[in-house]
């Protein structure tokens, strides 16, 4: 029984990670997938132009011309770095959840109402899984305005950028939305089960109660 509740505190407490870093501060659409599994690189590059609400003026493009080398290798850099994020923050959401997961395993046998805390953990499941796919959705983005021919295109290059700003200014919404749930519903709903566990600790066991009544009636 101690060994469950320093777990399950284990488990409340430790943080969950630092928060990502400047260029992933903002949230997602439900069309992510589109765009992540259309078939070719031109075919999303006109859907970015289609979503674009200003079509830039002629010299607007040319001035964009003259910056598509840096521009891109720019994007480049961020391609890394997304990259090196990706994997340290699915490490964290993953650790999480393997937790989650085990500590119910445990608790299942203590005889603890998990109804909620199941779905709480299903629903963080959920939660991770979207922010995974809204992550792949703007790394694509990124990657196609890292990699098109700005030269030939620059409105494809202005197009693709501005729909990676629209990714990253959603993205954020899905970190900052596992995160409130992992403080505000998560971390309560296990602060109740650990309280759970101390009262079931602290009750008078059955075979207890008979030796004391026992040992009561052999000094009448």
């Amino acid at each position: 029984m101690k060994k469950t509740i320093k777990f399950l505190v284990f488990v409340v407490f430790v943080p969950v990670a630092a928060s990502l870093p400047v260029f992933l501060a903002q949230t997602i659409n439900e069309d992510a997938k589109v765009y992540a599994q259309a078939d070719s690189r031109q075919e999303r590059i006109e859907k970015y132009k289609a979503n674009l609400k200003e079509t830039p003026t002629k010299s607007q493009l040319e001035r964009l011309k003259l910056r598509c080398s840096v521009s891109q290798t720019a994007l480049g850099n961020l391609q890394t770095r997304l990259t090196s994020t990706q994997k340290k923050r699915e490490a964290v959401y993953n650790t999480v959840q393997t937790k989650l997961d085990n500590l119910i395993t445990v608790l299942e046998e203590k005889e603890v109402e998990l109804t909620d805390l199941k779905a709480q953990t299903n629903q963080y499941k959920k939660k991770t899984t979207t922010f995974n796919t809204n992550l792949e959705a703007y790394k694509q983005a990124v990657e196609d305005a890292a990699e098109l021919d700005c030269n030939t295109d620059p409105l494809a290059l202005q197009a693709a950028i501005q729909e990676g700003r629209n990714r990253l200014t959603k993205l954020v919404s899905s970190v900052n939305d596992i995160r409130s749930h992992i403080n505000n519903v998560l971390k309560p709903s296990l602060l109740n089960v650990k309280e759970d566990l101390k009262t079931q600790a602290n009750a008078p066991r059955p075979e207890t109660e008979a030796s004391e009544q026992g040992a009561t009636d052999g000094t009448e």
